[in-house]
Parts: structure tokens; C-alpha cells; sequence
């Protein structure tokens, strides 16, 4: 009698053969370590394939959503010939992104409005260091929405929204100061 745990393990197992082949077809050459660095994109999709169906349960579809995604995304930035380092920041910007439905799901409104705060606080901040500053509008955007999330929620039971209106206050303004700078250094350019 086979278990299921044992079919999952032979499909896998499968699958691994299969990319296995494909890698050393599209490379010309089997080596050991071909698949070095593929560890991170095995995470993000696996935890993509789950944020799509809400976590309840990871289905073959929804996983198979997650890596086609994934490999657009990795397509698109190497046609824009963004680095590979560049490209794997990114990557873990996208598994945090993945993370923020678990987090929401069991979270009070007042660690949401925590959360939003930090990152309103981070995001303005880092609005004014050179080079940081390109990436913080990824905290504010985050901010605004734990913030917005956090305002909603206390509001309907009833608790005090001053952290959430906060952190939506400073992610708003953290958002806007990379924004301005952008202006600044495309007008100094032109």
C-alpha cells in the first residue's frame, strides 16, 4: 500500500530528474552543482503557490501560478539586464511581499499598526540616504497598506487608531520623499 507521503516524495523526486535533464540540455554539460542557487526560488514559489489559495492548502496549480511568475519576473529583469544581485534583492523583496497574507491573517490590529509605524519610520529615514533611498518606497507602499489594514480593523472593534494613523502618516510621507528626490535628480539630469 502506498501512503501518500510516499507519492509525494517520488513526485518530487521526479520533478527534481526532470529539471535536472532540463538544466544540463540547456547548458550543455552536467556538473554537480548546476542547480546552485535555485534554493531561494524553490521558497519563493512554494510560498507564493500558497498566498494564492490563501494557505488553507498548496495545490499543484497554484505552485505552478507561482514559479510561471517567478520565471517572468527573472526573464523581464534579465532582458532589462538588471545584475544578478539586484535580481536576488529582489526575490527576497517578493518572498517578504509572500509572507505579509500570514502575517495579516492572524495579526491584532494594533501589531498591524506597529508594524505599519516601523515601517513608516524606515521608510522616511531611508528616504534620505543615497542609494537606499531608490528601495524604501517598497517599505512605505507596505506601510500604507498594514496601516490602512490596521486603521480598519480597530476601527471596526472599536480600539484606538492613533498607531495605525501614524504609521499610515509616515509611510505616506516616506513614499513621497524618494518620490521628490526621483524629480529632483531627473530635473538636475535634464
Amino acid at each position: 500500500m502506498i501512503v501518500a507521503g510516499s507519492v509525494s516524495y517520488l513526485l518530487s523526486a521526479f520533478s527534481a530528474v526532470l529539471v535536472g535533464i532540463f538544466l544540463s540540455f540547456r547548458m550543455g554539460a552536467g556538473m554537480p552543482n548546476l542547480g546552485g542557487g535555485y534554493e531561494i526560488d524553490a521558497i519563493i514559489i512554494a510560498i507564493l503557490g500558497g498566498a494564492l489559495f490563501g494557505y488553507a492548502a498548496i495545490h499543484i496549480a497554484s505552485t505552478a501560478i507561482a514559479a510561471l511568475l517567478l520565471a517572468m519576473m527573472g526573464n523581464f529583469f534579465n532582458l532589462i539586464e538588471v545584475s544578478w544581485s539586484v535580481q536576488s534583492i529582489l526575490k527576497i523583496v517578493v518572498l517578504f511581499i509572500g509572507f505579509i497574507p500570514i502575517f495579516i491573517k492572524g495579526a491584532s490590529a494594533q501589531s498591524l499598526g506597529i508594524a505599519g509605524l516601523v515601517l513608516g519610520i524606515l521608510s522616511v529615514i531611508g528616504g534620505w540616504i543615497p542609494l537606499v533611498n531608490y528601495f524604501t518606497w517598497v517599505l512605505a507602499v507596505i506601510g500604507i497598506a498594514l496601516s490602512a489594514i490596521a486603521r480598519k480593523n480597530a476601527a471596526q472593534a472599536n480600539e484606538p487608531t492613533g498607531v495605525a494613523t501614524a504609521g499610515l502618516a509616515l509611510s505616506i510621507i516616506g513614499l513621497v520623499i524618494p518620490a521628490l528626490r526621483l524629480i529632483y535628480v531627473v530635473r538636475w539630469l535634464f
